[in-house]
Parts: C-alpha cells; sequence; structure tokens
C-alpha cells in the first residue's frame, strides 16, 4: 500500500501528543509493509475557506424557513446563520468553482498514493468552555477551538473523499489518525483502516 503523508499543513501546529501518536502510526505501518510517500497537499487552507463560505451559506438558506424562531438556536447557531446572509451569491458560486478546481488538483495525487494519512485533529479534546487554543506568546499564535479541531478534516469533507478515523495509542486523551481514499475508493480505506486497527 502507498500511503502519502503530507509535508505541509497537516504537519503544522500540532499538539506533541498528537504528532507522536501519528508519528508511531507511520513507523507501524511503514513495518507492516507499507510505501510512505511524501506528497504536498494542493492548498488545504484555501479549501477550508471556501468550504466555510459554501457551508455558511448553505445552513443560512437552509435555515430561512425557521426565521421566526431564533429563540430555539444558540447565540453561537444564530452567529453562523447571519453570517452567511452577509455571503453575496458570487461568493458561493465563485467558491464551488474553486472546489471544482482543487477536486482536480487532488486527483493527480492519488496517481502517486492509494491512501493518505493524516492527524484528524491538531489538538487533544478541549477543556469544557475552552475557546482559544495557543501555539506560541504572539497573538496569531492563538487558534480558535472549534476551528482548530475540524481544521485536519474540513478540506477533505469540501473535497467528497471518503475517509475514516482510527483511534491511535496515546498516553493520555484520545488522538484519531485520518485515512482518506480517492472518490468512491471506501473499500480500500476501510482495508487500510481495519489493517491499522489491529497494528495499534
Amino acid at each position: 500500500v502507498r500511503i502519502g503523508v503530507p509535508e505541509n499543513f497537516y504537519r503544522e501546529r500540532l499538539a506533541p501528543e498528537v504528532a507522536e501518536a501519528f508519528d508511531r502510526a507511520l513507523s507501524d505501518a511503514e513495518v507492516g509493509g507499507a510505501q510512505l510517500v511524501p506528497i504536498m497537499a494542493p492548498a488545504p487552507a484555501a479549501i477550508n475557506v471556501i468550504g466555510r463560505v459554501i457551508l455558511l451559506s448553505e445552513v443560512s438558506a437552509l435555515m430561512e424557513p425557521y426565521a421566526d424562531r431564533r429563540a430555539d438556536f444558540g447565540s453561537d447557531v444564530q452567529a453562523l446563520i447571519d453570517q452567511g446572509r452577509c455571503l453575496s451569491a458570487t461568493d458561493y458560486v465563485n467558491a464551488q468553482r474553486l472546489r471544482t478546481v482543487y477536486r482536480r488538483e487532488w486527483a493527480r495525487l492519488w496517481e502517486l498514493v492509494d491512501v493518505i494519512f493524516t492527524p484528524c485533529a491538531p489538538i487533544l479534546a478541549p477543556l469544557v468552555g475552552q475557546t482559544e487554543v495557543e501555539w506560541g506568546a504572539e497573538p496569531s499564535d492563538r487558534e480558535d477551538v472549534r476551528l482548530a479541531t475540524t481544521r485536519l478534516v474540513r478540506a477533505i469533507n469540501v473535497l467528497g473523499l471518503p475517509a475514516v478515523s482510527i483511534p491511535l495509542q496515546s498516553k493520555n486523551l484520545p488522538v484519531g489518525l485520518q485515512i482518506i481514499g480517492k472518490p468512491f475508493d471506501e473499500a480500500a480505506v476501510l482495508g487500510v483502516g481495519g489493517l491499522m486497527s489491529a497494528s495499534v
């Protein structure tokens, strides 16, 4: 099995426990006979942005019939619905166009690898009420917890790629391994997931 290991984005801003567990999983896969192939994942940060535009626009449109029931939703959900209303149709259509472009770019990866491994989340489970995670001392080193927890999986969802999460060995809180496959190749994703579950 040729396992793609992104050298960009998916190894950045990881909690030490997540990085250690992910590295052990790669080592286990290699010992089990897999070939690790370094790859550059095409524009995951940009895909996350267009995914947010699509999500906010679509959720806002879907919730339009319930505009008279705002009190039934939490303030965080109301804020997301309102953000979606601020986006133009042009923003939405351009985000969909970019999604098509990035799908084509990711399609080239499948000539090199069978599946791709990444961590599922860059952080361990946050504390109740925690709103930010800090990666350093600078203000730019802070990240919203909700965005952080989905940062490594959002682009895969936007691209419509099959993926599975399996638990990895960790010292404290759970860490997940994301196994990503090419479109409609759930069999490969689940097969590799089963092998990895047995080895970890």
